[in-house]
């Protein structure tokens, strides 16, 4: 940056000229005596001048929207995610007294003064997702020279992990007999079959929640008992099937159980094409992930 140089008024003070974000040209005291220290104070003024001078709430509204969003012009971000992003903006971050403080003006301490308020309202795990957001948008305001430094540069995983920590419980897992129970139609954990089956499914081959979802009844071989090229979701709200995020199919083997299960619980399905979800309601529409987070909640209960 060039900066400008100082020049003597005759009051025996130093003074400078220089051009305001409108055009304005100015004159302003340094209110020094010695040219030396009339260029410490320029460089420091004019440096200020150049960063934000937004609070916190003004900048970073655009952020994430599409079209708008600093982050996703330079970088691909999936429209899930940038809504995802922006709902943590809208209902953690700009309801927080931090975004009252100018750009500039934000301090490490404001940054751990915010996280302390978010572990203390919403927990460990969550306050470490909103820390996230607020710590991607800082680092790009940084690389657009719009601040000076990062404030959250320093504060990493440790400081929600010495807190989560404490709320970490040993892992339980269900007994060989409450297994047998949960699938036992006796007992009725599911409401319908089809969540039952999706369970099964689970419980016998391993798959994942989004390869279970997207599973159709073509990608099954009940010959040689093997699932064959397995799909995922890649985005539920755009409504898209592909391979799995690893980028790459595999054979599942199906054990004798599971796929007597499923010839019989093909018989009575109304759609059993090939490219027909095995897992989906009565009209072939696929069930939502919600929808799986309630069945498991069937379970524990």
């Amino acid at each position: 940056m060039n900066y400008p140089n100082p020049w003597l008024h005759k009051s025996g003070y130093y003074y400078f000229t220089y051009s305001e974000k409108s055009g304005k040209r100015k004159n302003k005291s340094t209110k020094t005596k010695t040219k030396i220290d009339a260029r410490i104070f320029i460089k420091q003024f004019m440096d200020n001048l150049a960063f934000s001078h937004e609070s916190l709430r003004e900048y970073i509204r655009p952020f994430y929207v599409p079209g708008q969003c600093p982050i996703m012009q330079i970088r691909q971000v999936g429209l899930e995610h940038a809504s995802h992003q922006h709902g943590i903006i809208e209902n953690h971050i700009l309801n927080d007294k931090i975004v009252d403080i100018r750009m500039n003006d934000i301090k490490r301490g404001d940054v751990i003064d915010f996280c302390t308020r978010k572990l203390i309202k919403s927990g460990p795990k969550h306050a470490q997702k909103i820390y996230q957001t607020l710590r991607a948008i800082m680092t790009m305001t940084e690389f657009r020279g719009d601040i000076k430094v990062n404030p959250c540069r320093g504060i990493g995983k440790d400081f929600f992990y010495r807190h989560l920590k404490d709320e970490i419980k040993e892992i339980d897992i269900f007994t060989p007999v409450e297994i047998e129970m949960i699938f036992s139609r006796e007992y009725s954990f599911f409401k319908k079959e089809v969540s039952r089956i999706a369970y099964l499914i689970a419980n016998e081959t391993g798959l994942r929640r989004s390869e279970i979802l997207a599973l159709t009844w073509g990608c099954i071989d009940f010959k040689q008992r093997i699932i064959n090229g397995t799909r995922a979701w890649k985005s539920w709200s755009e409504k898209t099937i592909g391979p799995p995020r690893w980028g790459k199919t595999r054979i599942v083997p199906l054990t004798k159980k599971l796929c007597s299960e499923l010839e019989n619980y093909k018989e009575n399905v109304i759609t059993c094409k090939p490219d027909s979800l095995v897992v989906c309601w009565e009209n072939g529409l696929p069930y939502s992930p919600k929808s799986w987070d309630n069945w498991f909640d069937l379970i524990v209960e």
